[in-house]
């Protein structure tokens, strides 16, 4: 049970025999985290927003684990293959530079790559998610370089 002291509710010492598990999203969880939360959970129960409460949940659950050691890894290693990733393109400038000739290079397909780099980055930019901002900027100015290279010459 809850006992109210002004804006601020205090459970009781036995409020977690009085929850029915079966009926609250957070039964699962340590009883310190239902100690301070038991007001803002009860209120989103009496109020018909348990929806908002679960996804409440949700957010904090996947923020727990995105700061794991393995995601960070997996960003760090996705960040270096994306920038070498976007160097391919390089030796396609270097050879249309030097030989002065584009023959043999598709125009269509690297228009298509900076394109579809250009959302990407739009994508990783409303994710806020630099691994796909870094390489497809750069995408996108290697992209460009070759097409300059192939218009020019």
């Amino acid at each position: 049970m809850v006992r109210r002291c002004g804006s601020k509710c205090q459970p009781s010492p036995c409020f977690l025999k009085n929850i029915p598990t079966r009926n609250y999203a957070y039964a699962k969880l340590s009883e310190p985290f239902i100690a301070s939360n038991i007001c803002y959970t009860l209120f989103m129960h009496i109020h018909g927003l348990h929806h908002l409460h679960k996804r409440h949940l949700y957010k904090r659950k996947t923020s727990e684990t995105v700061d794991s050691p393995f995601i960070r890894l997996l960003d760090i290693v996705a960040l270096i293959n994306g920038i070498a990733g976007s160097f391919a393109a390089v030796p396609q400038i270097y050879q249309i530079l030097n030989t002065g000739q584009s023959v043999g290079v598709s125009l269509p397909t690297w228009e298509l790559l900076a394109v579809s780099s250009i959302i990407w980055l739009i994508y990783g930019m409303a994710h806020k998610t630099w691994p796909i901002i870094c390489s497809s900027g750069l995408s996108i100015i290697f992209s460009t370089g070759v097409i300059i290279a192939v218009i020019t010459h």
